[in-house]
């Protein structure tokens, strides 16, 4: 074995001394180097989400029946921002010999929130309401006649008040098809055919041919126009939507629970699509058990529901008999189950006597018919 000498060995303990001191003052070096980032402050951060600023205007004088968002409200940056497509959203109409309408703050807020805006990025400022007032149209002037032809009938004013624009009459067409009211309707049609829609029946003939279409959303009309002998087609299209008042749930419901009415809420919504199974009412959802588990905010439809049976077959039941100022409370068998507002076959227990009964609680009803040789009274 080779003997070390003394000299390597002092050359080796130097060389680990200056590997130790080079790795400590590249640890320290880093280290200062982000202390100095974090006393400068230049580190990223990410930019946060800025809120949209609308200011609600005191008043506001407005042509036409129908008021909308840009008409009563500002935004810095209209044009550019997200609200852009929301600010001919319709928020009130004029009913029918109305001149001045009041549009709240909160109602303007839950307008906006049933169109699905998200208020969390919208800070409102300016007036708590908005006094819309409705200017009259100026009238067509009569063609005046002669004094000596009196009788004369002011024919261009009655043509005036009669007629409509091909815009009226597409949106009126929209609510036909799909049986809505006209006032629960959002139509927005293209910018390029405002020029057309604007014409009016009173000098234009249109005819419409819709495209077949199941549902709103995008809708499509071919039209020809006839002005004298001049004839012209156009493609109108326009985004449809409607106002909807949907059941929400406010509460979790779980399978089989019979709903109450702190269970869910009324909300008005505005919707893209139609349902297929139709809009429910309060009083279709309460006192009926939920078909599966539902959360929170969650809109109920026909599928999500089952009727509570009230009556089982074989079950006995309460049956309240009418005759005359006289009302009697007998018991009868059920021959067959049924939920409320339901009709069911009943049966005198001991006898074969069957009754048609209407379900109006749990195990109970209301006698509509009997076989005419059955005594109801004993």
């Amino acid at each position: 074995m080779r003997n070390t000498r003394p000299a390597d060995i002092k050359k080796m303990i130097q060389g680990l001394i200056i590997l130790t001191l080079l790795c400590w003052a590249t640890q320290t070096l880093v280290s200062q180097w982000g202390f100095g980032d974090e006393i400068s402050g230049e580190k990223f951060v990410a930019p946060s989400r800025q809120s949209t600023s609308i200011e609600l205007r005191s008043d506001a004088t407005i042509s036409g029946s129908e008021i909308r968002l840009n008409q009563i409200a500002r935004w810095p940056g209209a044009g550019n921002d997200a609200l852009e497509q929301t600010g001919d959203l319709i928020v009130g109409r004029f009913s029918s010999g109305r001149a001045s309408l009041a549009i709240d703050l909160d109602e303007l807020k839950s307008i906006l929130e049933g169109a699905g805006v998200n208020l969390a990025s919208i800070d409102f400022s300016g007036a708590l309401r908005c006094v819309v007032t409705r200017t009259e149209q100026a009238p067509v002037e009569p063609v005046v006649a002669a004094p000596a032809a009196p009788t004369t009938r002011p024919i261009d004013t009655a043509v005036e008040s009669t007629s409509r624009s091909l815009r009226d009459i597409l949106i009126a067409e929209v609510a036909e098809r799909f049986a809505l009211p006209v006032d629960s309707l959002q139509v927005r049609f293209s910018q390029q055919d405002e020029k057309v829609l604007s014409l009016s029946d009173s000098s234009s003939k249109f005819d419409i041919e819709p495209r077949k279409q199941r549902n709103i959303g995008d809708i499509n009309w071919d039209v020809t126009v006839t002005a004298g002998t001049a004839k012209q087609k156009h493609s109108i299209s326009a985004n449809v939507r409607a106002w909807q008042t949907q059941i929400i749930a406010i509460k979790p419901i779980v399978t089989r629970q019979v709903i109450g009415q702190s269970d869910v809420t009324e909300k008005r919504v505005l919707v893209d699509r139609l349902p297929d199974e139709g809009s429910l009412t309060i009083d279709q959802v309460v006192g009926q058990q939920s078909g599966r588990d539902l959360s929170p905010g969650v809109a109920f439809t026909g599928r999500m529901i089952e009727a509570v049976q009230l009556a089982k077959v074989g079950q006995l039941i309460n049956v309240i008999v009418q005759q005359g100022g006289v009302q009697l409370k007998w018991v009868a068998e059920a021959r067959e189950g049924g939920a409320y507002g339901q009709t069911i076959r009943v049966r005198k227990p001991g006898t074969r006597d069957e009754f048609s009964v209407l379900l109006t609680g749990s195990q109970q009803g209301k006698l509509i018919s009997s076989p005419s040789n059955v005594a109801l009274i004993p």
